[in-house]
C-alpha cells in the first residue's frame, strides 16, 4: 500500500532524510559545505539533508545555504532547519568574492 503525501512538509521530511550512505560521507568529510544557488528547486532538500545527516553523524560544521534569497520566508525555512544563509547574487563577482572560505562548495 502506498502511502500518501498529505502536506508539503511531509513531501520535504522524505526528500532530506538522509540514507546511510550520506549520514557515512557526512562523517568522512571534513570542513563545512556551501550550496549555491541554495534556494533553487532542489537546494532546500540538498541543505536540509545535509544539516540532517551532519548530525546524524555527530559532526560538528556550518552548513551554508547561499542565494539571492528574493522572499524573506525562504531564509526562515532553512534557519528553522539549522542551516545558515547568505543573500548573495552569484553573477556579482565582487559578491561571490566575499563568501567565506569553504572547502565543499555545491
Amino acid at each position: 500500500m502506498t502511502k500518501t503525501i498529505q502536506a508539503v512538509e511531509q513531501l520535504e521530511e522524505l526528500l532530506s532524510e538522509p540514507t546511510e550512505p550520506v549520514v557515512e560521507l557526512m562523517r568522512r568529510l571534513h570542513g563545512d559545505i556551501i550550496l549555491l544557488g541554495a534556494a533553487g528547486k532542489i537546494g532546500p532538500s540538498l541543505a536540509r539533508m545535509a544539516s540532517r545527516a551532519s548530525d546524524l553523524a555527530g559532526v560538528r560544521r556550518r552548513i551554508i545555504g547561499v542565494s539571492r534569497f528574493s522572499a524573506p520566508e525562504e531564509q526562515a525555512r532553512f534557519h528553522a532547519y539549522g542551516v545558515e544563509t547568505i543573500r548573495c547574487d552569484l553573477l556579482d563577482e565582487s559578491a561571490v568574492a566575499q563568501l567565506p572560505p569553504a572547502p565543499h562548495v555545491i
